[in-house]
């Protein structure tokens, strides 16, 4: 009987795990335990931190806007202090207004901050968004760096052209009519004007 044994060691805490006595051996190799970065300082006492990341409204047309909202929140049992919050501008989207960061002095247990900003869309598609970054320190005086988690935005191609650009012209195919179809019905009225006049 094969016997897998799964040692933990470092900063974080499980926070999921799958049925592994119901998996092969090979499945177990490539299982994902979902691990959380935390900090203990102290018998009951834990320092975490949460940076979270979110676009309104979702998903867009192309050349309207989105507001990115970076939220930070304390979620151990301990203060933090010092806390710097930086995002990073997606590329294909134009910065309109807000700001990208933000410095806290304390965060006690439960306590939560947020900044916004305003893009807007320049191409249409499926983009993943940066993580944002934040430093901290825990009432030790120790540092920790954590990332958010990456949003994708998915944004819409408009059906009819926005003024200033170009219209595309559909084609015969794209109109439900194949190319030999029309071109046989300009000859067609070709034809008949030529009648009339001769007349």
């Amino acid at each position: 009987m094969n016997t897998v044994t799964i040692q933990h060691t470092g900063p974080e805490y499980i926070s999921a795990i799958p049925d592994l006595p119901a998996k092969t051996i090979n499945e177990i190799k490539s299982t994902k335990i979902v691990v959380k970065t935390i900090y203990f300082e102290g018998e009951g006492a834990i320092t975490a931190l949460t940076l979270t990341k979110s676009t309104i409204p979702y998903p867009i047309k192309q050349g309207q806007e989105t507001t990115v909202t970076v939220t930070v929140e304390n979620t151990g049992t301990t203060a933090i202090r010092d806390i710097e919050v930086k995002d990073h501008l997606p590329d294909d989207f134009d910065f309109v207004k807000g700001r990208t960061s933000g410095k806290y002095k304390e965060l006690k247990p439960g306590e939560s901050r947020a900044f916004q900003y305003v893009i807007k869309s320049r191409d249409a598609g499926k983009f993943i968004l940066p993580q944002a970054e934040a430093i901290y320190a825990d009432s030790g005086g120790n540092y920790h760096q954590i990332q958010s988690n990456a949003p994708e935005m998915e944004v819409i191609l408009p059906l009819i052209a926005t003024p200033g650009r170009a219209p595309t012209i559909p084609t015969g195919e794209e109109r439900g009519i194949p190319e030999f179809e029309a071109m046989f019905a300009i000859m067609g009225l070709l034809a008949v004007a030529y009648l009339m006049r001769r007349r």
